[in-house]
């Protein structure tokens, strides 16, 4: 019994560790869909459409609201925001819409509220710079290890460069945990992101978060020590 308390203990500690650690992956293309995935690309919206008021709704993730001060285009505007670099080629820039967050004219950030809860995102970042910054949050609360801004995103270089796939990728986080809303930050200009990404999890239960794997752990050492001590208590009223 004792050997088998200290299982469940290691075996704890290494679920806690692998659901507060967040994967991060990088591609260069520009739409890089997983199993089960929900795409967003703004080319449903006018260009033009902006998320301040009551924001503008989406079906993207089964249904989310962006509010804040995200603009849709599919133009650059010299020190303001300029469209996502799909390369190859020198000046392969992202002809179609894109979401513009933060900057110049603009101030705070967006944030996407979903109708349900996900654990997987991904985005096209383009340019990407230190003060872009995107959070992970569940009603509110930001999630533990879920704030990432431009220079934790490497191989991509956090420089701001227009024009080269060394700044702009396809970024993909994972091993969050479950969050709802996704809060999308620019101190200065800009951030500029395309073709969301997202899975659809609505009917299917989710990875539980790390508190709970760890209250679940406990409950079982719990029951497993009180199984042991009852028997030694029978054994010692039998003898």
């Amino acid at each position: 019994m004792r050997k088998t308390l200290a299982a469940l203990g290691f075996m704890s500690s290494l679920l806690v560790c692998a659901q507060a650690n967040a994967t991060i992956a990088v591609s260069s293309n520009p739409v890089v869909p997983f199993l089960g995935a929900s795409l967003e690309t703004f080319d449903g919206l006018s260009a033009g459409t902006s998320a301040n008021g009551l924001g503008f709704t989406t079906t993207f993730g089964g249904g989310a609201t962006f509010t804040g001060d995200g603009l849709v285009t599919n133009i650059g505007v010299p020190n303001a925001y300029a469209q996502p670099f799909f390369g190859p080629a020198p000046g392969a820039a992202d002809t179609t819409n894109y979401l513009a967050v933060g900057g110049n004219e603009f101030s705070g950030g967006t944030t996407i509220n979903f109708a349900s809860a996900h654990n997987i995102f991904g985005l096209y970042w383009g340019s990407v710079d230190s003060y872009n910054t995107i959070i992970f949050e569940n009603n509110g609360v930001a999630l533990a290890g879920g704030t990432f801004t431009g220079a934790d995103v490497a191989p991509l270089v956090a420089s701001g460069n227009q024009g080269s796939l060394t700044s702009n990728g396809f970024v993909t986080f994972s091993g969050l945990g479950s969050f709802n809303q996704v809060v999308l930050l620019s101190t200065t200009p800009n951030f500029e992101i395309d073709n969301l990404e997202t899975n659809l999890v609505t009917g299917t239960p989710t990875v539980p978060e790390t508190s709970t794997w760890a209250m679940m752990i406990l409950g079982f050492l719990g029951v497993g020590f009180m199984a042991y001590r009852r028997r030694n208590q029978m054994v010692f009223r039998l003898v």
